[in-house]
């Protein structure tokens, strides 16, 4: 039985990508598991944080190749919760090509110090500045924007840092503007993460407050918020 879902008209396919496990339980658990919900996209890469790029690209390519007619790809963490019914919403209100859609860094600096979870050596990337990304807990690319990011892979250094990578090394961005609500009052904030421990409980209890929350109590700067459109230039 899929996880997938109809929403307004829209048809969401859910895919869990994994890696490989590390024992045979685990791979036996994840195989029964895919074979009951059928949506589980097994690759050979272990899990790591540095692998998290070819688990991306892996995805990436998923969508290419086996989901060619999908209108977007939604690309995820598993401590993240998302309001589907805003997010087709906001679809229909905004329909964007060759487009990224998430949360803005603009003017992230680069790590130096070798004991830190975002280090990047000088000869792996010189600037003194990363080029504005999309943060990695969420972010929504269209279907013409995946095949160019494909296509352009090999033109950048490859680092760890998966986000970056994917939404701001690979394609050239430009910033047109932001909006954190539509002209409706509808909030714009359809999926909210943070760095907590994470259950069925407070899944639970973050969604409910997801869909509880109103446009005129929005703050702005929240990690998850999806306010900003950037256009893929190659």
């Amino acid at each position: 039985m899929s996880r997938s879902c109809h929403v307004k008209n829209r048809t969401i396919v859910v895919i869990f990508i994994v890696g490989y496990p590390s024992d045979a339980v685990e791979l036996k658990s994840v195989l029964d598991e895919s074979e009951l919900h059928d949506d589980i996209l097994l690759t050979t890469i272990r899990e790591t944080y540095s692998n998290l790029p070819l688990k991306t690209h892996s995805l990436f390519q998923y969508k290419e190749y086996f989901c060619k007619n999908a209108l977007y790809l939604a690309k995820t963490d598993d401590d993240v919760v998302i309001d589907t019914d805003r997010l087709v919403s906001s679809l229909d209100r905004f329909r964007g090509e060759n487009s990224i859609f998430g949360y803005l860094y603009e003017g992230a600096i680069p790590k130096r110090n070798p004991q830190n979870k975002w280090y990047v050596t000088v000869e792996r990337y010189q600037r003194s500045k990363y080029p504005n990304y999309v943060a990695g807990g969420f972010y929504l690319v269209t279907s013409d924007a995946v095949g160019k990011i494909l296509r352009n892979v090999n033109k950048t250094s490859w680092i760890h840092i998966e986000d970056l990578l994917f939404t701001g090394l690979i394609p050239s961005l430009r910033l047109p503007g932001y909006w954190p609500c539509d002209a409706n009052n509808q909030p714009f904030l359809i999926a909210e993460h943070d760095d907590g421990p994470m259950d069925a409980k407070i899944f639970v209890q973050k969604y409910d407050r997801l869909k509880k929350i109103k446009c005129s109590k929005l703050p702005f700067m929240i990690f998850s918020l999806v306010c900003t459109h950037l256009n893929i230039c190659f």
